[in-house]
């Protein structure tokens, strides 16, 4: 078995502000749970990795049962990749609820914090700018085929390595 590892430049992936679907009631004026498409499955991205649909289902699965059930979070940043498995607590901007595949992509629901970093990102967000989205997991290669992934989250990112 190969060795897993922190895959930080997996899975970026450009998001048209029109693919975010609001998922929530207005909290002081503002939406703060969406979703949206974060990354291509079954395909070599611009990163030289393919993850497959038979890896990153299951992965999605087990975040969202272990996000409703409370067991974890998963924070994420909209400042581009933590150096570490999980970021900051202070650094989060959004956490993922939710994650599934549809339509030959991995999809996620996440909600904004109200942190200085989730006030960014929701503004962001509300005046329409264009976003990269990056997912963040432990795996291995085999080749460039993504095997043996947890999926940690999806983070906000300026540029998308794989377009």
């Amino acid at each position: 078995m190969s060795k897993r590892i922190l895959l930080t430049e997996a899975g970026s992936y450009s998001v048209e502000l029109d693919t975010i679907l609001t998922e929530s009631a207005m909290v002081n004026g503002a939406d703060k749970i969406f979703s949206c498409p974060c990354y291509p499955l079954d395909t070599l991205t611009g990163n030289n990795r393919i993850y497959p649909s038979s890896e990153m289902v299951p992965a999605a699965k087990t975040l969202t049962e272990a996000a409703k059930s409370g067991q974890t979070s998963f924070p994420c940043t909209a400042d581009g990749h933590p150096p570490e498995e999980f970021p900051e607590p202070i650094r989060a901007s959004h956490k993922v609820l939710e994650s599934w595949a549809q339509g030959g992509h991995l999809w996620i629901k996440f909600k904004v914090l109200d942190t200085a970093s989730g006030r960014d990102l929701l503004s962001l967000i509300q005046e329409g700018d264009k976003l990269g989205i990056s997912i963040r997991g432990l795996g291995a290669l085999n080749g460039n085929c993504v095997t043996d992934y947890t999926l940690l989250g999806a983070d906000f990112v300026a540029i998308p390595s794989t377009g």
